[in-house]
Formats: C-alpha cells, structure tokens, sequence
C-alpha cells in the first residue's frame, strides 16, 4: 500500500519512468526513497524525500551507492512541494515532462 508521501510524489513525477525509476521503498509513513538507473548528473541512483510534519516542508537527499557504501551528493531542507520539481531537475539535470 503506498503511503500519502509516496502517492505525492508520484503525482508531482509522473513520468518517473522515464528516467529510470527501478525500485520504490518506503521507510515509515513519513519518508519514501526513489531508486535509479544510472544515467542522471553524479551518478544519482537514490532520490529520499522525508516530510518534516512539524513544519510540512519535504527535506530532499539526492544520492549514489558506490562500492555498497551510500554517499550523499546533495540535500536540501525545508522544501516547499512546488519547489520538488525543480530541485530534481537541477540537481539531476533531468528535466520531468
């Protein structure tokens, strides 16, 4: 069952798809990582959005898996839902249709 946050964001991305979205996991009710193919700016295969509830702003890590080792790339807190779209094509160089 996908949860609210997931849904969300699924709605924002709608074409997810096809940039090589491979695997979806959610971690609770309040966090939900994306995985990639390869392919996206510094290698990105791991998107995770968390929803802080207090403030109901997203907090946004951008990321790779490198030798089973995670490595964050980018990260941005605070983060209105209009601001999902365009922090993912800046920072992966993908822009969603």
């Amino acid at each position: 069952m996908k949860t609210q946050i997931t849904s969300d964001i699924l709605e924002i991305f709608k074409n997810f798809r096809t940039c090589g979205l491979k695997q979806i996991v959610q971690a609770g009710e309040d966090k939900t990582t994306f995985f990639f193919r390869k392919g996206m700016a510094d290698k990105i295969t791991q998107i995770s959005f968390e929803i802080d509830r207090g403030k109901d702003l997203y907090i946004v890590s951008f990321g790779k898996t490198f030798r089973s080792e995670y490595k964050q790339i980018k990260s941005y807190a605070d983060c209105y839902v209009d601001q999902l779209q365009e922090l993912f094509e800046q920072t992966t160089n993908y822009v969603s249709y």
